[in-house]
């Protein structure tokens, strides 16, 4: 048997695989296992090993309630053991950008592993790209903010271990969707995450309107009268965790730190798609509740729960949170992405809940899956056209490609926003208002 690529972190060195021009490794702990006297606690280190550890397995997933609507979810793999983080790198490279990926899942689902995640595909573009677990639900927020502390260490490793993989800690890119975007929108403003990033992309993640301005409440630790891993999904489930003013590792909304000046990234794209409402279906959350939840005497003759919901909670913070990140000297750019799967088109309102993800990553056959379909050429090369603009934005560039549309930084006096339409073309135009919600 051919030894596989081997990488050497400060923990020790990692053996992996090799496919098409790209090292792959799997499952690296960057903290130790969250049990017995760890549990409820914040990331320890992780103890060193000997000799060579195989990476070639995914580390098992948060521990986390069954979600029948997410097909890749895999319920058996889920665990408390589950700080493990993942690497795809392009072989032989060296000082190449870094894309870091925060999953999404309502901070109660999802793993760095899940194959709408994956990296393998965007790395041969010249970058190595890394995704990680994190503590979800209770386990992420009973005992308080552990969900953010995970992913401050995840980043705290790649700053220590990217250039044993090809990657420059000094050109990172951080990057989520949904639960992932606001945890990236957290971590741009939290002073503990300082200098681990320079650059971020945000989609689906909203702005203030899904961060709490309460402090987070911290439940006493219990005693499970065992130090063995649990399985069951006694830690799963939860109350709607979003992220908590906790003063410290989340210490303003994030309006309030753009306000001020302050953000990790210099540079960041902010992005949404049109029928941001989808996720009521996927969430099945009856559109009529969500209406009267939210109509008010502005929305009154729109009480539409799907485009309320999609516009109030995810589009306009979106766009307010871009202008903000604009006055604060932050260079951004905004797009809105409405392009519909060739076979889903006049059957679906509009482009689903953090669809521009998967064409950044070039993972359209795991998501269309979720959706009932598979891609057709058209829509592989709509994603692709996406694609070239953000890699050239993680190379550290503008995300222009020379004979198409200007995609210029956006101001917050006139703002413009790149928009993938429904036929997959292009235009730059002002953000629409309680368009497809």
């Amino acid at each position: 048997m051919t030894e596989g690529p081997l990488a050497r972190t400060t923990d020790g060195q990692v053996s992996g695989t090799l496919a098409n021009g790209v090292e792959c490794f799997l499952g690296i702990p960057f903290a130790a296992p969250p049990l017995g006297p760890l549990r409820g606690q914040p990331p320890a280190p992780v103890a060193p090993w000997q000799g060579v550890r195989t990476a070639n397995t995914f580390g098992q997933w948060s521990l986390q309630p069954s979600f029948p609507a997410m097909l890749t979810h895999s319920a058996e793999t889920a665990s408390e053991d589950c700080l493990y983080l993942n690497v795809w790198t392009p072989a032989g490279g060296t000082d190449l950008p870094v894309l870091v990926i925060v999953h999404g899942g309502g901070f109660q689902i999802g793993s760095g592993a899940a194959p709408a995640y994956q990296g393998e595909h965007i790395a041969e573009s010249g970058i190595v790209v890394v995704t990680f677990n994190y503590r979800l639900g209770a386990l992420g927020f009973d005992h308080g903010p552990l969900w953010i502390q995970d992913q401050i260490a995840a980043l705290t490793w790649v700053q220590r271990n990217v250039h044993a993989f090809g990657g420059d800690r000094r050109r990172v890119t951080l990057a989520g969707m949904s639960a992932g975007g606001v945890s990236v929108n957290a971590l741009n403003l939290s002073p503990e995450a300082t200098g681990l990033f320079n650059q971020s992309i945000v989609i689906s993640g909203g702005g203030d309107s899904l961060f709490s301005p309460d402090p987070c409440p911290v439940i006493e630790p219990i005693e499970y009268g065992t130090l063995a891993p649990m399985r069951a999904p006694a830690f799963a489930g939860g109350r709607g965790e979003a992220p908590f003013v906790d003063g410290r590792f989340v210490d303003r909304l994030p309006s309030e730190a753009f306000l001020a000046g302050a953000s990790n990234a210099r540079r960041t794209i902010i992005g949404y798609s049109d029928f941001e409402g989808s996720l009521l279906d996927t969430l099945d959350l009856p559109p009529e509740l969500m209406a009267q939840a939210l109509s008010s005497p502005e929305h009154s003759s729109q009480a539409n729960g799907y485009d309320l919901y999609g516009e109030l909670i995810f589009r306009r913070p979106a766009r307010d949170l871009a202008a903000l990140a604009s006055l604060a000297a932050v260079e951004t750019w905004l797009f809105d992405f409405t392009y519909v799967p060739e076979s889903l088109k006049g059957k679906a309102r509009g482009a689903s809940h953090g669809a521009a993800l998967y064409a950044m990553l070039d993972t359209l056959d795991a998501a269309y899956q979720e959706l009932g379909t598979t891609p057709t050429a058209h829509d592989q090369r709509v994603a692709a056209s996406f694609r070239d603009r953000i890699v050239r934005f993680i190379q550290g560039g503008s995300p222009n490609i020379p004979g198409r549309i200007d995609w210029r930084p956006l101001k917050a006096s006139a703002p413009l926003a790149l928009t993938i339409n429904e036929d997959g073309s292009e235009s730059v135009v002002p953000p629409g208002d309680l368009a497809r919600g």
